[in-house]
């Protein structure tokens, strides 16, 4: 069932975009500029596992240099390039946040990425402007599974949690956000296949895309 809200919060990677891949792809590419080729079993993980973990475990394995701050910058920065180049919305977004806009539903984006970058991407497919504000996990000092993270933002539109609806692909962060009292749409990403059980289970209202949620 559709939950009723005055308010929405939506995640971006996975939820908004189909670019939590190119998230996921930013593991493949360090190690690629590294000289080292995946293992076939490696690669077949790269996809469903949080990239930062996974990188962790083969940047131990092959022997790599560990510079966190610098392989940080490094992934971002190939992450940036997709935000601005290959990025696209999941089908029927632009027409359900112009259907929520209509109604009066006051909108903003909470992620866990880099807010700016997100700014770049939302201003190249014309969908800042639905937005009142962009925050993430960095200006709020919080992270996504803390039901905190959902209170600040509910709280910067003016609405108590159970009337803020949170849309969002990752388990963690429902998590959160249900600790929060806020009712979840969930967007069946693929790269959070292996949790789909547990996301159904989570959340209000569960779907592929956003052509399913059009009035």
């Amino acid at each position: 069932m559709i939950p009723k809200f005055d308010a929405a919060m939506f995640d971006l990677d996975g939820t908004l975009l189909s670019s939590m891949r190119y998230w996921r792809l930013t593991t493949l590419e360090y190690l690629l500029a590294q000289d080292v080729i995946p293992t076939e079993q490696e690669l077949g993980r790269l996809f469903y596992e949080s990239g930062r973990g996974l990188l962790a475990e083969l940047i131990e394995k092959y022997e790599l240099p560990c510079d966190w701050e610098k392989i940080f910058h490094t992934t971002e920065g190939y992450m940036l390039r997709h935000y601005r180049q290959d990025a696209k919305p999941k089908p029927g977004t632009e027409a359900y946040l112009s259907q929520l806009a209509r109604g009066g539903v006051k909108l903003c984006v909470g992620t866990a990425s880099p807010k700016e970058f997100i700014a770049e991407a939302l201003e190249r497919l014309g969908l800042r402007g639905f937005f009142e504000f962009i925050t993430d996990n960095r200006e709020i000092g919080l992270e996504k599974n803390e039901p905190e993270f959902f209170h600040t933002v509910a709280a910067r539109l003016g609405v108590p949690t159970e009337r803020m609806c949170v849309f969002e692909d990752a388990a963690y962060a429902i998590r959160g956000a249900k600790a929060a009292g806020c009712p979840v749409i969930a967007i069946l990403d693929p790269t959070q296949k292996p949790h789909w059980d547990e996301i159904k289970e989570l959340a209000d209202c569960v779907v592929r895309d956003y052509r399913e949620l059009l009035a």
